[in-house]
């Protein structure tokens, strides 16, 4: 497996890159509930700490990469190879407050060029080339979040020996309000995706509580516009929760009936990211993620 991380833009990069995929279909019931899954305000927050997880995931060694780790800062510096064959280069950082306790907070996630390449063969015996790439960062803080990102991939999935490639972008910016185990979203931006389109997303007041649906939000909507079209998806969790997360959604002001697979779910959120997140959405970062269209 190869894999790439490149990492630093700006927020125009990032704009001009979702613009560059061109209009979304929105007439279709499948990409509508793919869109729903990348373009929430808990999507957007979120993702970015993947990238940065799966990163710090794939350290090995104790002094390949440079590794500082305090109580404020984690960083990676890299230009080296480690034991297990990765060739490292440029930096990544994120800062916080009590990093090294249980009850910490990440302010910042920053990536200057971080670069990882590796290879690993695929289900035949053959080399594959893998990479991720992206540009960015997200500052978090008691007001919101923004995050500023553009990401490709190249992945090979030796569970289902397919290669999956893609690229996104993001230019948003959001918030939650976190009460007991109940976080409410709110959120806009600009998401691109690669082969899709892009959209101008808008997350209003999704409410996610665990304690009550772990599969789906509790309510709110997400309102996407592309091409002229507007569809609006409406979260119901609170009255029918149910494990393949359905909700209703419409389409230029008509209804379209159920809608399976919607909502990017968090297990929680405070209004600064928390560690454990970085463990909990690695996964994405990696490849598993709920079944999509595209």
């Amino acid at each position: 497996m190869i894999l790439i991380l490149l990492l630093s833009c700006t927020g125009s990069d990032a704009a001009d890159a979702a613009a560059s995929y061109g209009d979304a279909d929105l007439t279709r019931a499948e990409a509508v509930a793919d869109w729903s899954n990348v373009a929430t305000a808990t999507a957007a927050s979120s993702i970015p700490v993947a990238i940065y997880a799966a990163a710090a995931f794939a350290v090995v060694d104790d002094d390949c990469p440079v590794l500082t780790e305090t109580a404020t800062e984690y960083a990676i510096d890299g230009d080296c190879t480690d034991s297990g064959g990765t060739a490292w280069s440029g930096s990544m950082t994120l800062t916080g407050t009590g990093l090294d306790t249980d009850d910490s907070t990440v302010d910042s996630i920053v990536f200057d060029a971080l670069s990882m390449e590796w290879t690993e063969e695929d289900c035949e015996g053959a080399a594959v080339e893998q990479h991720y790439e992206a540009a960015g960062e997200t500052v978090y803080d008691q007001d919101g979040f923004t995050t500023v990102l553009t990401f490709s991939h190249q992945t090979f999935d030796t569970l289902d020996c397919v290669l999956d490639a893609g690229a996104f972008a993001y230019d948003y910016a959001g918030s939650v309000v976190q009460q007991g185990t109940r976080d409410t979203w709110n959120g806009e931006g600009t998401v691109g995706v690669e082969g899709q389109g892009s959209v101008t997303a808008t997350t209003t007041d999704e409410v996610q509580d665990n304690s009550v649906c772990d599969s789906e939000p509790l309510s709110g909507t997400l309102t996407l516009a592309s091409g002229g079209d507007e569809a609006v998806i409406t979260f119901d969790g609170a009255t029918d929760c149910d494990e393949d997360a359905t909700g209703t959604w419409t389409l230029n002001g008509d209804g379209q009936g159920e809608l399976e697979g919607v909502g990017y779910q968090c297990a929680t959120a405070p209004s600064r990211a928390s560690a454990w997140v970085l463990a909990l959405v690695v996964g994405l970062a990696l490849g598993r993620r709920r079944d999509r269209a595209w």
